[in-house]
């Protein structure tokens, strides 16, 4: 990592852009459309959130790419000025909810994976370690923002999720096929959901430090895999969502749904590994990659499929077999 150590080489420009950029990507792809919802009704405000969860996990996947840039560059102190001015700025343009999430989310994850990435941590660690930071940074949040009252603000956000849950399940093409308690199963899924999200969010972020700025070795990204003692508690919790009493079966789909994360992730790399293998460049990756996060679920369990049998079919080396063939 010493390449990126000499920061008196680095141009002024990107010092600036390293220090601003973040705030930038957070506001303008973050920020747009959250006020749009509570104006849609029906089918719209379902057009409307999809629209928001796409943005949300743009801006996610994006906005920390600064702050991981100032640290790989200038260290770990820089990036923590990074922060610290990226957040002032939302905070000084959306209020300091916003500041808090920003910095707690976007600053907090590209500071932990750039310096997971100087002190030569393996790729499991910096995602261990990775949402260990942002769930604690986001507590600590939530901590200052009720003023201690964490119980009540926590009562307060779940009232306001349930009355955005009522505005989007309100349209009459979805009452005639929602399940009873639909939205009280939404609402108990949604930490589990945000938690595998970031989980996957952590992921794609190592991956662009690695394709950027070559933070780990390619070879480790490509060759990543789930530890094997993971099989038998995922094949358990499957067995106990199936059969299981729903509400214990209900608490297994949350811990099976974080653990799954890291399958799709596993998934992801032999995607990328195939990707490689037909050269296809950064960008066709990275619209290949949010194609199949974003908008396909059936592509999405396909992905946790081959992530979890890659332990037994070892999926890469047969892919480039069969592409050398081809080639041949």
């Amino acid at each position: 990592m010493s390449q990126w150590v000499s920061s008196s080489k680095k141009p002024l420009l990107f010092r600036g852009l390293a220090l601003l950029g973040g705030a930038a990507l957070y506001l303008s792809v973050l920020g747009m459309g959250s006020l749009t919802l509570m104006s849609a009704t029906g089918l719209g405000a379902v057009l409307v959130s999809s629209t928001i969860v796409c943005l949300s996990f743009l801006g996610m996947l994006m906005s920390p790419l600064p702050v991981l840039g100032a640290v790989l560059y200038f260290g770990g102190g820089f990036g923590f000025g990074a922060v610290l001015v990226s957040s002032a700025i939302v905070g000084a343009i959306q209020g300091l909810p916003s500041a808090l999430c920003y910095a707690a989310l976007s600053g907090c994850m590209g500071l932990s994976v750039g310096l997971c990435a100087r002190q030569k941590r393996s790729l499991g660690e910096a995602i261990v370690l990775t949402s260990l930071t942002v769930v604690s940074a986001g507590a600590g949040s939530i901590m200052v923002l009720s003023r201690g009252h964490f119980l009540s603000w926590v009562l307060a956000f779940r009232h306001d999720m349930m009355g955005i849950f009522d505005l989007i399940l309100a349209a009459p093409e979805i009452t005639e096929i929602m399940p009873e308690g639909l939205r009280e199963q939404m609402l108990f899924q949604a930490p589990s959901v945000m938690l595998a999200t970031l989980v996957v969010v952590i992921g794609l972020q190592i991956a662009w430090a690695v394709r950027l700025w070559r933070a780990w070795p390619q070879k480790m990204l490509g060759a990543w895999s789930m530890p094997w003692h993971y099989v038998w508690p995922t094949i358990v919790l499957a067995a106990v969502c199936l059969f299981g009493t729903p509400p214990v079966a209900a608490w297994s789909s949350s811990v099976l749904r974080v653990v799954l994360a890291g399958y799709f992730l596993q998934g992801l790399v032999i995607l990328g590994s195939m990707l490689s293998m037909l050269r296809l460049g950064l960008l066709g990756r990275f619209f290949v990659a949010c194609t199949v996060t974003l908008f396909l679920v059936p592509l999405i369990m396909l992905t946790v499929c081959c992530g979890f049998f890659d332990l037994w079919v070892d999926f890469r080396p047969r892919l480039q077999k069969l592409l050398q063939g081809k080639v041949g």
